[in-house]
């Protein structure tokens, strides 16, 4: 079936990840000022930890390279997938031979010409256990990558792979050059073939960016300079884009929303996104092993009163599993649609806590308003929680990398394939570092990745998500709305359902 130059509509994307924190680099003089410059200064809310696509984790690295780098394909606003350095491609009927014709006019910052070599080069670099890229789950079946000639390559699967389109939309399978990597330069600095380059990252102030003349996208981008400021607390940042010494707070909090909106100088810009909030659970430790816990916390909390109290009413609960009621493969499934804390109680009592159980509840910056709520919802049901927050780059420590947690008080975004809702819960799979398994639930997802008609994916994800509602990896509770504020001098920002802002390559500024 062939793809190429057809933009492909599809249901719904995001991205979300954990949370960030500071990064050493060494510090350069300030930059002097082109005349009359288009520059955008941003307000990021945490310095990124890493400019490295193959290794993101984190939101506020995410926002800097996306504007750096490219993928094979790429998203509109109207999450569709589009071509961006391949200009066509195509796939076999069994889902498994993926063919990408590319542009040849996408050369990388450091002026080299890209190629076949180049993407072969990325995508095995995505797999390579010893890079530890933890995206390398969305190419578990990867056979070969084969380069047909310069500017044709051939990605082979061992089984169809429904959601390989996808994924080669998104910043994380970017494309790269191999000499970039030596000595851990793309951490510190990033090369890509994105509409800006790099130019100087002074820790603990500040990120720069140029626009790149040579970007393969005729007319693009608009701005001369992209600057991202770190401002972690939101009323420094409100300040900042009051004043003018910021023109754009990317992912502004909903409690600054009201104080933005009472500025006749500042537009609001903001949607829904297929992100959601989470409790994720660390299944292998004690109590939560057993289901009949999970279950308890499932059914102690009350997601429209969080809504209500902590996404300000910006939300739309989550009373099964994790797909959006507007995704094609959303099944419907609704269990805990309202709180019972008396079925709580006796499940905690069935699984040997008749006095109920203690736990910390770990939250990073930006999500206290979530897990005080929740604190108290679980206290009517015999849980005591304990709010611990931490910095975001010790949150990512304990979750990520040392699984050391009860519960944490989080948020996941998702790509367009309905693969991404489940990843978490695979035994071995990609994202998954709560020691939750099960073998039905491998089994589903292992089928949704393997069969190519739409029609019986929606089934097997509907069995899917019955089956996670039950088993309680997580307690879903809310999808949020994402606000952007800035100053009126800010043009051609657009709200993405995607957790992205590929737009800033169609922005500009007057002053």
């Amino acid at each position: 079936m062939k793809l190429g130059h057809v933009i492909i509509a599809v249901a719904i994307l995001s991205l979300l990840f954990v949370g960030g924190c500071g990064r050493s680099a060494t510090p350069t003089e300030e930059p002097e000022a082109p005349t009359d410059p288009m520059v955008l200064r941003i307000g990021l809310n945490a310095e990124p930890d890493n400019l490295d696509p193959h290794l993101l984790v984190q939101t506020e690295s995410m926002r800097v390279m996306e504007q750096m780098y490219s993928s094979l394909l790429r998203l509109s606003p109207t999450l569709e997938i589009q071509p961006d350095v391949a200009e066509e491609w195509s796939v076999n009927d069994e889902g498994t031979v993926f063919t990408f014709k590319l542009r040849e006019d996408v050369y990388f910052h450091n002026g080299r010409q890209v190629t076949a070599d180049d993407v072969k080069f990325s995508i095995e670099r995505v797999v390579d256990p010893d890079v530890g890229s933890p995206w390398s789950y969305l190419f578990g079946d990867l056979d070969t990558v084969a380069v047909v000639d310069e500017f044709t390559v051939e990605i082979v699967m061992k089984e169809a792979a429904a959601h390989v389109l996808a994924a080669l939309a998104t910043p994380f399978v970017s494309i790269i050059p191999e000499e970039a990597t030596a000595d851990e330069g793309l951490r510190t600095q990033g090369v890509g073939t994105g509409p800006f380059k790099f130019v100087e990252w002074v820790p603990g102030q500040h990120i720069v960016l140029e626009k790149n003349a040579d970007y393969h996208h005729e007319g693009l981008p608009l701005l001369d300079e992209l600057r991202w400021v770190f401002v972690e607390d939101p009323t420094s940042r409100v300040q900042q884009v009051m004043s003018g010494t910021v023109d754009l707070d990317i992912d502004a909090p909903l409690e600054s929303i009201t104080a933005y909106r009472g500025d006749d100088n500042i537009e609001v810009l903001g949607g829904e996104v297929v992100s959601y909030y989470l409790l994720g659970i660390n299944s292998a430790r004690e109590p939560f092993d057993d289901v009949r816990v999970r279950q308890a916390l499932a059914w102690a909390v009350d997601r429209e009163e969080i809504v209500d109290v902590a996404a300000r009413g910006f939300g739309s609960p989550l009373f099964g599993g994790p797909l959006p009621s507007n995704h094609w493969a959303y099944s419907g499934v609704e269990i805990y649609t309202a709180p019972d804390a008396e079925r709580s109680k006796e499940l905690l009592a069935e699984a040997g806590y008749p006095d109920g159980i203690t736990l910390e509840l770990l939250t990073r910056p930006g999500e206290e308003g979530i897990a005080q709520v929740v604190e108290q919802q679980l206290a009517a049901a015999g849980i005591t929680a304990t709010i611990n927050r931490v910095e975001a780059g010790a949150f990512n420590q304990r979750v990520w990398t040392e699984g050391d947690f009860d519960v944490v008080c989080s948020r996941w975004g998702t790509m367009i394939d309905p693969d991404d809702f489940f990843i978490h819960f695979q035994t071995d799979g990609g994202w998954n570092p709560y020691g939750f398994g099960h073998p039905g639930i491998d089994d589903l997802i292992l089928q949704g990745r393997r069969v190519m008609d739409q029609d019986e994916r929606k089934t097997i994800y509907g069995e899917l998500e019955a089956l996670v509602a039950e088993q309680v990896p997580y307690v879903f509770l809310y999808r949020p709305e994402r606000f952007a504020a800035f100053g009126d001098s800010v043009e051609g920002l657009q709200h993405e359902a995607a957790n992205t802002r590929l737009s800033l390559r169609e922005t500009k500024v007057s002053r």
